[in-house]
């Protein structure tokens, strides 16, 4: 709603919110889109699979894919600073699909560049996380997003992105999760949506660092603001249909998935 008021999951502050569009509005997202619970696709289903939604519930959301959970200020600041990296590069690797799609076989896709500014691609992906996930509960990383030099990211997490070359495929929590699996539990977070994908590990909550995550790219927050440093990063294919982000082929193991709050 135009006139929601509450606490901006970034700054902490009391007021109204501004939509935080996700993916952002540049990138196409601006046309009105079907929001899923995966609850209710669990119990449609029997399981996890995310393309049973005949006759599942969902909610229409008009101005695009996102969330009311910013203010005013902070979503500025972060699309004055940091969108345009991030959409510049994900625009690439999208039109890279089309152009050439993976064949059947294809298990990752090899990237190299040198024209990112690495840190503000970083920090528009931990955005996207802190408006997702409850409010307060990445209050640590308030500094490290509004300071747009800061290198000061939280040790607690862990970033991983792969690739994710279905064109129909998107998948974002509104909270952590928590997989179950026999060598323990882990709590985290997806924003994934095509071509590309992002898991947020916090692993002062987790038992284990599991397997299967993607490439992990935490290290990016160690870069100077501005800097384009040559990369390489070698991006697994996942597919976001069983309601977490599995390689292409299998190959991860189950769990039990629940929300944490």
């Amino acid at each position: 709603m135009a006139n929601e008021t509450g606490r901006c999951h970034i700054c902490g502050r009391e007021g109204k919110l501004s939509f935080e569009h996700i993916p952002p509005r540049s990138m196409g997202n601006d046309q009105g889109v079907r929001s899923y619970r995966g609850i209710d696709i669990i119990k449609k289903a029997g399981g996890f699979d995310a393309s049973a939604r005949d006759g599942v519930r969902y909610a229409k959301m008009r101005r695009g894919a996102g969330f009311s959970t910013l203010c005013a200020e902070c979503n500025s600041y972060l699309g004055a600073n940091y969108v345009r990296e991030f959409t510049g590069c994900v625009r690439e690797l999208g039109a890279s699909f089309i152009r050439n799609p993976p064949g059947s076989d294809a298990r990752s896709i090899h990237l190299e560049g040198g024209k990112v500014n690495v840190l503000a691609f970083f920090k528009h992906v931990i955005s996207n996380f802190c408006a997702t996930t409850p409010c307060g509960s990445m209050a640590d990383c308030r500094d490290f997003l509004l300071d747009r030099e800061s290198n000061d990211f939280p040790c607690r997490y862990r970033l991983y992105m792969y690739a994710v070359p279905d064109p129909e495929s998107m998948m974002i929590t509104t909270g952590w999760m928590v997989p179950i699996t026999k060598q323990g539990s882990y709590t985290l977070a997806y924003v994934a949506m095509f071509p590309v994908g992002f898991t947020l590990l916090d692993i002062a909550l987790s038992d284990f660092i599991p397997p299967y995550l993607g490439c992990e790219i935490t290290a990016m927050a160690n870069q100077r603001w501005g800097e384009r440093p040559n990369f390489i990063l070698d991006l697994p294919f996942m597919d976001l249909r069983r309601m977490v982000p599995v390689p292409l082929g299998g190959g991860a193991e189950e769990g039990e998935a629940s929300p944490c709050a």
